[in-house]
């Protein structure tokens, strides 16, 4: 552009800020701004685009695939692929993959799909067997390329259920209840839970009362109204059958009602798990109480202690754990980098609990992230020439005691205090 150009262009956006008020200065700059950071989005677009796979990359297939065999599909291709290679005739597919969220099929990336047909040769995992070929055509499904990035997403990591998890559920008659893992069945993605049954009595009485008193001939049945959801309560088979309803003693103390299984009280049942929140699930005060060993058989964990007692004990050592922010200086307490003191730069909960990501204060990995729990590490404080001097005797106010000290500058001495020595040597 002409130099002479630019300079009258600035020479007039100059006259022009100068004439303008505040407002229209600040309208402007929000303006150029806006302008700024559509841009940017734009950009940014245009990059995450060409990315993207394209016609001239690969083709993805999908191949069916005998449930629960999709590892030791993708590796018996890896050892084929290897000993073809060797046999000086190597496999002319890019790639095999399996989502562990997509079951009964696999992936294969080829440019052709004769180059998939022949690697399937001799696969036996792989179904839709015709005739002579190891898998026909039919049985192949071409990716489109807008669904290729969705194949390669990765679902979320859910938490590792086990005898004792909490889990919540999402729909049906329990939505949004706490409920017990009482088995946990991974190969088959379901769980047995142990759930505070809502048995509704008054729907039991009117059907009852509906089959003694029928409407007479040629008149439909009225269908009975749907009611609000029955409240939390365990089961007792007195109050079903004092209201109209049919129950089954079974052995091991088991009833079953409306081809339920209830035992102890609380209703238990398979689940699947995608039915089912097993992430960050925090049970209430009221809903463990509801939990609590009553009869004697179904409060207690996989160690035999109660419930409640040690929901308590954990949220005590919960409250007990110090609270980590961010630039907090910490020292590690056990390990390979025990007494390694560090900054935190970062704190993030996921499925397995609140993770600090901290920066070593050692030269040479000062450029280096570890992370760490809270149960490793604990706070430091460095009191540099403090001491600790009584003044007076511990007084009590009401319901609280407290007594006061003062800090005294010390000549040489450095002291260095962790919040677990400060939390054991607590007043109260």
């Amino acid at each position: 552009m002409d130099p002479r150009l630019l300079e009258r262009r600035g020479r007039d956006y100059f006259q022009r800020f100068q004439t303008q008020d505040d407002a229209d200065i600040v309208a402007d700059l929000e303006e150029r701004d806006r302008g700024l950071h559509e841009y940017q989005q734009h950009t940014a677009s245009i990059e995450q685009e060409n990315r993207l796979p394209s016609v001239r990359d690969p083709k993805l297939f999908t191949i069916p695939c005998k449930s629960g065999a999709e590892l030791e599909t993708v590796v018996a291709m890896m050892n084929k692929s290897v000993k073809m290679a060797a046999e000086g005739t190597p496999l002319k597919i890019k790639s095999v993959f399996y989502n562990p969220s997509i079951r009964g099929f696999v992936y294969m990336e080829a440019y052709k799909e004769d180059y998939v047909l022949q690697a399937c040769q001799g696969m036996r995992n792989l179904v839709l067997y015709r005739g002579k070929n190891a898998i026909s055509s039919q049985a192949l499904r071409h990716v489109p390329i807008k669904e290729m990035v969705q194949v390669m997403q990765a679902s979320r990591k859910s938490a590792t259920l086990k005898a004792g998890s909490w889990v919540r559920l999402k729909r049906g008659d329990y939505s949004g209840d706490l409920a017990q893992v009482a088995e946990a069945d991974v190969s088959h993605s379901r769980a047995l839970l142990k759930i505070v049954p809502r048995v509704d009595l008054q729907a039991i009485a009117a059907k009852r009362e509906a089959q003694k008193n029928p409407p007479p001939p040629g008149q439909p049945r009225k269908r009975p109204r749907r009611a609000a959801r029955a409240p939390q309560r365990l089961f007792n088979a007195n109050d079903v059958m004092a209201a109209g309803g049919f129950v089954d003693h079974l052995a091991d103390r088991v009833i079953k009602y409306n081809n339920r299984m209830y035992r102890d009280g609380y209703l238990f049942q398979w689940t699947k798990l995608d039915s089912m929140q097993t992430f960050a699930v925090e049970p209430s005060l009221e809903e463990l109480q509801m939990f609590q060993d009553k009869t004697g058989g179904g409060g207690v964990d996989e160690n035999g202690e109660p419930v409640v007692d040690q929901l308590a004990a954990m949220r005590g050592a919960a409250k007990r754990e110090a609270c980590f922010s961010k630039d907090d200086v910490v020292v590690v307490k056990s390990g390979e980098l025990k007494n390694l003191k560090a900054k935190v730069i970062e704190v993030k909960t996921d499925v397995d609990g609140p993770q600090l990501h901290v920066r070593p204060m050692l030269e040479g990995l000062q450029n280096e992230v570890v992370k760490f729990t809270p149960s490793e590490v604990s706070k430091f404080f460095a009191v540099e020439d403090l001491s600790l001097i009584h003044i007076s005797e511990p007084t009590r106010l009401l319901s609280i005691s407290y007594a006061v000290f003062c800090l005294k500058k010390k000549k040489n001495k450095t002291h260095s205090l962790t919040s677990d020595y400060i939390i054991s040597n607590n007043i109260s």
